[in-house]
Formats: C-alpha cells, structure tokens, sequence
C-alpha cells in the first residue's frame, strides 16, 4: 500500500497546539498547499474511508463545518451554495464538498 502522510514537528514555532473544530474548519475551508486546497483534501480523505467501511465522527462533523463556512463565503459572494467552489492558487476546486453538504 502507498500513502502519503503529513506530520506536523511539535516543537516548531509554527505547531498552534490543539484548536476547537471550528478554529480548524475556518483554516481548512479556504487553506490550500503544493498538493491542492485543504477542504478537498478532507472531502477526499472522507470519501475514501467511507469507501473501506470506515466512518470517522470527527472528520464527518469538520467537514460538515467546513462545508458551511465555503457555503456562507460564497452566499457573501452572491453564489448559490450548491455551485460555490473554494479555489486555491494551483486551480484545484472542493465544490463537490458543498453539493455534498447541500444534498443533506
């Protein structure tokens, strides 16, 4: 099996410790790096673990958070939620994390 980790060092300046759900879905909902934006990332981590039987709590509820917070930036914007993407620098969209949270 092949994967792909990231780890964070505890003792760097920029470690912020353990944040509420919220605080986290806020930077995750419009953050992105090198390999695309945060909240796809989630949305597929999510997607691909329920695709193997398993269904984490956590990560359910972040990306329900995350959903809501791309939903009300792009209501801000004037955008219907079900089309609203998040877009970072390197054109990767997570729209299919709000049609996700719109269907519910």
């Amino acid at each position: 099996m092949r994967a792909l980790a990231f780890v964070m060092n505890r003792q760097s300046r920029f470690y912020v410790g353990r944040l509420q759900p919220e605080e986290v879905a806020e930077v995750l909902a419009s953050a992105c790096g090198h390999w695309g934006s945060c909240a796809e990332y989630l949305h597929n981590t999510v997607a691909h673990l329920q695709e193997h039987g398993v269904r984490d709590c956590y990560l359910w509820r972040l990306q329900a958070l995350v959903a809501e917070r791309i939903g009300a930036t792009a209501a801000r914007n004037g955008h219907p939620a079900t089309t609203a993407t998040s877009q970072c620098s390197r054109g990767s969209y997570c729209d299919s994390i709000v049609r996700a949270r719109s269907a519910k």
